[in-house]
């Protein structure tokens, strides 16, 4: 099966919301098409998927089927006699698939920006004590020329610099926890280039006829401020989106 992923970049908190009728679209940064299949993608989810699965593009064909069509079909012979329950008629989505290809797109989308013979330099992370880290650390490089052509320069103000690499963290549906996982990760690096910087992502491949990947960009705009709220991992793991509105580009609003 052929794919279409139309990719957007936000600043700050602004993204889609498909949940809304009629939908939500904001205008990003940026935007670009990539077309792909379900070869390339269970090559990609075969290297660069975190959670063992096979033939993760078969996975993708499936999952956006929808949930009427016989795949999501679960089979009953019976009826529960407790009326407080009810027979389950639906399969659910396994979170370590779906998972999966929000990680993996996102890496394939980021890879798409960079010119080829070179690779895009990039790597899960894990922490060695066992608390919250960020899905990703990765280079930069494939958002750059989008930042400072719309972004870093804008009248007279001039926004920071990017840092060459960054976290980032894949989240479908819960940007808050994205927030915390990053958050958690600056506490952890205070002396770090890409202190306040950040990219989440998220996946909506349940439309008809495209994938959307939203990539939200974290701009710090007020580094010592941010110090200042997050004095503890366990602050850092607590922040709200309204944290943020004064230390950050895109979350006034």
């Amino acid at each position: 099966m052929n794919f279409k992923i139309i990719v957007e970049i936000y600043i700050g908190k602004t993204r889609p919301d498909f949940s809304k009728t009629p939908v939500f679209r904001p205008r990003p940064l940026s935007r670009w098409i990539i077309h792909t299949n379900d070869f390339e993608v269970n090559v990609y989810g075969s290297i660069w998927g975190e959670n063992l699965v096979l033939n993760l593009g078969n996975h993708m064909s499936v999952y956006r089927q929808p949930r009427s069509s016989l795949w999501w079909q679960l089979n009953q012979t019976m009826s529960p006699i407790n009326p407080h329950f009810q027979p389950q008629s639906v399969k659910v989505s396994a979170s370590s698939i779906t998972g999966n290809f929000g990680e993996v797109l996102t890496i394939l989308a980021l890879e798409s920006r960079i010119n080829l013979p070179r690779f895009m330099n990039i790597c899960h992370l894990t922490s060695r004590y066992g608390g919250k880290s960020p899905d990703l650390f990765l280079e930069s490089n494939p958002l750059l020329n989008t930042y400072q052509r719309k972004f870093q320069i804008k009248n007279t103000l001039v926004r920071p610099n990017l840092p060459d690499f960054m976290p980032g963290e894949c989240k479908n549906n819960d940007f808050l926890k994205a927030l915390k996982q990053i958050a958690v990760y600056w506490f952890n690096n205070q002396t770090s280039p890409d202190y306040g910087f950040g990219l989440v992502s998220s996946i909506n491949f349940r439309q008809s006829n495209e994938i959307y990947l939203s990539f939200n960009l974290l701009i710090p705009r007020d580094i010592p401020k941010l110090r200042s709220q997050l004095t503890s991992e366990t602050i850092a793991n607590a922040v709200k989106q309204e944290h943020f509105r004064e230390t950050h580009y895109g979350f006034k609003s």
